[in-house]
């Protein structure tokens, strides 16, 4: 796969679950990412997946991407990189090895992203993702008021 900056990309394999969940559990407590730490776990990694990558520098893993199987089609969700690697362009790579298996089967994708998460959501426009829509992210549960969800689409290449 894809390579940057000493950054390479690969499937994810189950023998990653327990760095991830580690990595999982520090970008949950400085970004609040996902936003329930009951997610913090490999359930949350694990479940629903149609693909899934992971970033190593130097043989570590230090980011994760998946793509999900959205009833509107694939949805890119799970990405997070390693806080104290961030800026060395590993979020990137991951997703250029999402965009690459996008285009070879000439998919559109989906996202969501909160509005707190606003560097999120530069990251993408920049990259070509169009906002389609927003509306208060109700699915997190109880009785509000909820942030904005964000919604973005990449379309197929």
């Amino acid at each position: 796969m894809g390579a940057k900056a000493g950054v390479t990309v690969r499937p994810r394999r189950d023998d990653d679950a327990d760095r991830l969940v580690e990595l999982l559990a520090r970008t949950h407590a400085r970004d609040a990412y996902p936003v329930r730490g009951s997610l913090v776990g490999w359930a949350f990694l694990a479940g629903d997946v149609e693909r899934a990558w992971v970033a190593e520098v130097d043989g570590r893993v230090e980011g994760h991407v998946c793509v999900l199987a959205g009833p509107d089609g694939p949805v890119l969700s799970r990405l997070f990189v390693n806080p104290d690697a961030r800026g060395t362009g590993i979020g990137s790579t991951l997703l250029d090895a999402v965009d690459a298996w996008a285009d070879e089967r000439g998919l559109a994708l989906r996202l969501v992203v909160l509005d707190q998460d606003a560097a999120a959501r530069r990251l993408y426009e920049q990259r070509g993702w169009q906002h389609v829509g927003s509306e208060p992210a109700a699915w997190l549960g109880g009785a509000g008021p909820w942030p904005l969800a964000h919604d973005y689409c990449r379309p197929a290449s």
